[in-house]
């Protein structure tokens, strides 16, 4: 009977005071990771814009390069035996500053042609006696003001008889010379320091 009365009372025990434990819940599961916006591609700058020469060794400005109209230079002129006119007066001119003995009629006859051989094969050009693109840029002569002699009554010759100036023709370059030629150089896109050059010579006996 005593053993009796200590299981009821042990169960009154267990009923008054066990609580059943709480479930166990499953972890959420993590949140996910938002990743980042992808960056923005990064955009390269437009390749700057070239800048434009005026002449050789002479680089213009960015706002010049963009301004200045690109003027295509004429081919050297071919002047051959027969020919006449203010181009050969001035390649005769050219031959007396190089030492050749000719007179200057403005005619293409055979003593400019010999003159033009002799100056041909001491330059090591082909003696053919036709002067074109090979014989023009060793034949002309780089002048300026303060210069004087056969080359710079060529330049004089030629822009009154094909330009229209009004040069003394006396083979000096005074001011006034040097006041045309920059003239000249400003109406075919050359640049305008008043010096005659291989640009300058082109543009004179080629346009």
């Amino acid at each position: 009977m005593a053993g009796l009365a200590t299981i009821v009372v042990a169960g009154i025990f267990l009923v008054v005071f066990w609580k059943p434990s709480a479930p166990v819940l499953p972890e959420q599961p993590p949140a996910p990771v938002l990743l980042e916006q992808p960056s923005a591609p990064v955009l390269l700058e437009q390749p700057s814009a070239p800048v434009l020469l005026d002449s050789p060794g002479t680089p213009a400005s960015p706002t010049e390069a963009t301004s200045q109209v690109v003027v295509a230079l004429p081919d050297w002129p071919l002047r051959k035996s027969g020919d006449s006119g203010a181009e050969v007066s001035a390649l005769q001119h050219l031959l007396l500053a190089r030492g050749e003995a000719l007179s200057v009629d403005g005619v293409f006859g055979s003593a400019t042609k010999t003159g033009v051989q002799h100056f041909q094969g001491a330059n090591g050009l082909l003696t053919d006696g036709i002067v074109g693109p090979a014989t023009w840029p060793k034949l002309v002569i780089q002048v300026e003001q303060g210069s004087r002699g056969e080359a710079v009554t060529a330049v004089q010759q030629l822009l009154n008889d094909k330009f229209g100036y009004s040069q003394t023709v006396d083979g000096i370059f005074g001011p006034y010379t040097a006041t045309a030629v920059k003239d000249f150089q400003k109406g075919h896109g050359l640049t305008v320091d008043g010096i005659v050059g291989p640009l300058t010579w082109r543009s004179l006996v080629g346009s």
